[in-house]
């Protein structure tokens, strides 16, 4: 720096608005790393609320009563048709059986056809039971037969009476081992 008298002071200021001055110019402090980060952060957030503000302003909710159509209750007949194709299985199904093997001679339903009880599901050819029947009837009365001839025989065959008898006393030695 130069001291400079009074003459010389108007000619340093009108040289100093002439020219920009030597003198340092304060200048901005550096931002630190963890400062920059926290306002790039800060600056995201700020953009990313933006987009979702305006999102929400051009895209608003769909009001319940959009979403749905109210009407009063009428009767119509449906006039929609579903086709497919597939394989219908009962819920309940039985296997019938029988304990003799005999030819059918006719089953009065088809398949698929709802039976109740009681309902004839078929009709077997009894020829062969019947017979068997017919057998087991004379089987019963050769045996009953038999019975009574054998009954009539013990009634007149002679009968002999038990005879009682004492029961023997117990030994009074110890050294005889129990009847075994």
């Amino acid at each position: 720096m130069k001291l400079l008298s009074k003459n010389s002071t108007k000619q340093a200021a009108a040289q100093t608005a002439a020219e920009p001055s030597s003198a340092p110019v304060a200048r901005k402090p550096k931002l630190s790393k963890k400062k920059l980060i926290i306002l790039c952060v800060v600056g995201a957030l700020a953009v990313l609320l933006a987009v979702l503000a305006i999102w929400r302003v051009t895209h608003p909710e769909p009001k319940v009563d959009d979403l749905y159509t109210f009407t009063q209750v009428e009767r119509r007949s449906i006039t929609e048709t579903l086709t497919g194709s597939g394989i219908l299985e009962p819920a309940d199904s039985y296997t019938v059986t029988t304990l003799i093997a005999e030819d059918i001679l006719s089953a009065p339903f088809e398949d698929g056809d709802v039976v109740t009880k009681g309902d004839v599901l078929y009709e077997l050819d009894s020829s062969n039971a019947a017979t068997s029947i017919e057998r087991a009837e004379i089987a019963l009365s050769q045996t009953q037969r038999n019975y009574d001839k054998k009954l009539g025989q013990q009634a007149n065959s002679v009968s002999v009476p038990a005879i009682p008898c004492a029961p023997i006393p117990p030994s009074r030695s110890s050294k005889t081992p129990p009847p075994s």
